[in-house]
């Protein structure tokens, strides 16, 4: 991500196929400098103003499409993201848990922005608690510091970061209500973008990215830990094959640019189709794993 050209090597579990680093590194916060992207505050600015507006629409027609307009505006504009809550009986009144937020811009903080009032999220590598104006709290803390019983807990592109990802599961378990979900959204081995890219594959993310879990491995912790899993659904973006081919190019990401040009529109056109193939042969790399809490 950074260009510090660090190199660490990672072995694949004959077992399971994840793909995990060989040792952890002991300088890990050298790889979330101050300006890693999720660390600071937040200030709530994308939901302000007349496009805030917008954007918050468009946020509760992918939640709470309970409206003709609302279904027209989420078929017209999506936010791919937040498509696997569909179905899941989620409510304003829901108790709800993101771990490893960060700041909460990228995911959680327009849960609160569209009127769900028990929405709490942690990171253990955030500077202080994060008290929001809309009142979100982030906790610095993972998630064996969170107390309460949850509906839903979220593990959003932040399971792969663990070092002990069972232990985090059990303890989501045990977190969890009766018939509670959690959802853990991560990269996937085997995959289309790893066969192809291989080292270059930008979803490695060395070495932040501990285990990249494979269908197999999730399913075995899934059991071991009394969690059925309900739905896979597979979600990558063009981003498997713009930023892997930067990182052929040498190209660190913080230094990779949206190019304007026509040319370059159109290739991540064709790549997020060809992504939106991939999610439907389950071949895309990363999915997101819908288990259901079920009794002891």
């Amino acid at each position: 991500m950074f260009g510090f050209r660090d190199e660490f090597v990672y072995f694949r579990c004959e077992k399971c196929g994840c793909v995990q680093i060989e040792n952890f590194p002991t300088n890990i916060s050298k790889y979330y400098p101050d300006y890693y992207y999720s660390l600071g505050g937040y200030d709530g600015k994308r939901f302000q103003g007349f496009w805030g507006s917008v954007y918050k629409l468009r946020n509760r027609a992918s939640f709470f499409r309970d409206s003709l307009f609302l279904r027209v505006l989420h078929f017209v504009s999506p936010i791919g993201k937040y498509e696997v809550f569909q179905g899941l009986g989620i409510t304003k009144k829901s108790r709800i848990l993101d771990v490893g937020c960060g700041n909460g811009d990228f995911f959680i903080y327009p849960f609160k922005e569209l009127g769900l009032e028990k929405v709490a999220g942690c990171d253990p590598f955030i500077e202080e608690n994060l008290d929001y104006t809309n009142g979100l709290k982030i906790y610095k803390t993972d998630i064996f510091g969170m107390k309460g019983e949850r509906d839903l807990i979220i593990f959003n592109h932040s399971f792969e970061h663990l070092q002990s990802p069972y232990d985090n599961l059990a303890q989501a378990k045990k977190l969890l209500a009766p018939d509670g979900i959690c959802i853990i959204r991560t990269p996937v081995v085997p995959c289309f973008a790893w066969n192809r890219y291989g080292i270059n594959w930008f979803q490695l993310d060395a070495p932040r990215h501990f285990i990249i879990q494979s269908t197999q491995s999730l399913l075995a912790m899934s059991l071991k830990a009394k969690l059925k899993i309900e739905k896979i659904e597979y979600d990558s973006t063009h981003h498997q094959f713009t930023a892997s081919e930067g990182y052929q190019r040498n190209e660190p990401l913080i230094y990779q640019t949206n190019k304007k040009t026509l040319a370059e529109k159109i290739k991540r056109l064709q790549f997020s189709r060809l992504a939106k193939r991939l999610n439907k042969k389950k071949e895309g790399d990363q999915a997101a794993f819908i288990l259901r809490n079920i009794a002891d």
